[in-house]
């Protein structure tokens, strides 16, 4: 993980010192576009490490089959996503050169087949091969940037290096999780494969949700903004939603787990506790740096050209925590096999799209609409889980009572 994100970290610097703030706009909008298909490509991840878990380690052969037959169905997926995202960036953007364009796309590509291999070993509980697939979608994308820096203009040798490190990333994870030694199953596991299916629909509906709540700002400033200040705000907004990192670490590392407490009838209570404190936590300490010392953390990053944009960092990282609860929520649910607040969490990014069709003219009403939907997304997830198991409030006392049970039974023995 701190490779993924050194590297990330890196990229984006040697991007926006390269470019200045008014190309870096078009930079940050072009890889939010391609995190509009990673993040719901997630649902590939999410379906099968789930499924994984709930057969467990006896039954690997299914596990097994469930991966084989899925790895091509990705792929298939990827290639039509790149297609589409050449389409309809060319036709957005028409004066981007062609080859940026064409790098974007293929950025795209094997996403899904990431996602998938990714999801195996997860629900394997495979978590070194897991992180090292994770650090390879980061650790070389610097290194490929400043490679393609010498034969390529800004704009174009960013999307390439993106997208060779997507490949090789994807490339490390399914050498890692395609199951070369299991057998098939003597005979072919249809209920699993249609049970997997029929989870991807929702998945992919909530993640899109996530994935629009997170990235749309970007491609709004790009759109709406002057050059500069959207510049800006791209530049402050890889700073600030490099903290969706805490919450979704622990939603990944946490699913499997909620789901094998379900499956195995206990609670998982404490789980959501774990999740919610360590993002909340995480969060507020970011904001709180980013707030005192914003301009010169934005200066020494980008350099002096960007030191105006010092006073997003806060915001955009308040809100991105905020975003990242929700995805640490919606992650424990579908542990949980409840699928329900995937579609909440739709209905918020279509809300938040509108809010943005209307208004987008100023850096302060696009961070205002982001807080306020992430801020209705959290009642709302309490108002329908607030009485069960899933229920934050509830699930925060229950873990209070069992300590302070636990701390009686210590005095009193």
């Amino acid at each position: 993980m701190l490779a993924w994100n050194l590297g990330n970290y890196a990229f984006f610097v040697i991007a926006g010192r390269s470019v200045g703030p008014e190309s870096y706009g078009t930079i940050a909008a072009l890889l939010a576009a391609t995190m509009l298909v990673q993040i719901p490509a997630g649902s590939v991840q999410v379906g099968i490490s789930r499924r994984i878990a709930e057969i467990g380690p006896d039954d690997r052969p299914v596990s097994a089959w469930l991966v084989r037959r899925a790895l091509p169905r990705s792929i298939g997926f990827g290639l039509l996503a790149a297609a589409m995202t050449f389409v309809i960036t060319a036709f957005c953007a028409p004066d981007l050169p062609l080859l940026a364009v064409a790098c974007t796309a293929a950025a795209v590509a094997p996403i899904p087949a990431f996602s998938l291999a990714i999801g195996a070993l997860q629900g394997h509980k495979r978590f070194g091969g897991f992180s090292l697939s994770l650090s390879m979608l980061g650790a070389p994308r610097p290194f490929a940037l400043l490679l393609f820096l010498v034969v390529m203009a800004d704009v174009t040798a960013a999307m390439a290096a993106s997208a060779l490190t997507i490949a090789l990333a994807a490339a490390t994870a399914t050498a890692l999780a395609w199951p070369r030694r299991v057998p098939n199953p003597t005979a072919r596991p249809t209920q699993q494969w249609d049970v997997f299916q029929r989870t991807i629909v929702p998945l992919a509906v909530g993640l899109s949700g996530i994935g629009v709540l997170i990235n749309l700002d970007v491609i709004i400033a790009r759109a709406s903004l002057p050059e500069r200040t959207a510049g800006l705000f791209g530049a402050v907004a890889v700073l600030a939603k490099a903290i969706i990192i805490i919450p979704q670490t622990a939603a990944w590392v946490l699913l499997p787990r909620v789901t094998e407490a379900e499956a195995g009838g206990r609670s998982s209570s404490k789980l959501l506790v774990l999740g919610v404190v360590i993002s909340i936590f995480g969060g507020a300490v970011a904001a709180t740096v980013a707030l005192l010392f914003g301009r010169p953390i934005v200066t020494l990053v980008f350099g002096p050209t960007y030191s105006d944009g010092g006073t997003y960092l806060a915001p955009l990282m308040a809100t991105a925590a905020l975003t990242g609860l929700l995805l640490v929520l919606m992650y424990h649910q579908l542990g949980r096999g409840i699928d329900g607040f995937v579609w909440v969490v739709a209905a918020l990014a279509a809300v938040e799209a509108g809010i943005f069709a209307l208004a987008h003219d100023s850096v302060a009403v696009i961070l205002t609409a982001e807080a306020v939907i992430a801020i209705v997304g959290l009642a709302v997830y309490e108002i329908l889980y607030g009485r069960t198991d899933g229920g934050i409030s509830r699930s925060i006392r229950s873990v209070l009572h069992g300590a302070t049970q636990k701390s009686k039974h210590a005095s009193a023995t």
